[in-house]
């Protein structure tokens, strides 16, 4: 136990900032699509002369997939990884 708490009460603040600081440019990035910059896909769609509604369509399902991947690695990675910083006596390895 660390300080009483198990190795994931303890550690749950800290995975809960590192999975927001692992999404968060991404979020800020979907966030400026279409007012800010224009995507080369969706710019690319218009220009070839499909309809600009079916290629905002692909761009946001685009943005989505980005979105959804990057939100799964952070999820994955924390947790794969925050059980390592431990030692078998439950407490905080600095090696």
């Amino acid at each position: 136990m660390t300080l009483g708490a198990t190795v994931k009460l303890a550690s749950q603040e800290i995975l809960r900032e590192s999975i927001k600081t692992g999404i968060q440019p991404t979020i800020d990035s979907a966030k400026t699509v279409g007012l800010v910059s224009l995507p080369g896909m969706m710019s690319g769609l218009i220009f070839a002369g499909v309809d600009p509604v079916h290629a905002i369509r692909y761009q946001i399902m685009v943005m989505f997939m980005l979105l959804s991947a990057t939100s799964l690695a952070s999820v994955i990675a924390s947790y794969a990884a925050y059980k390592t910083y431990f030692n078998e006596r439950s407490q905080l390895d600095f090696d």
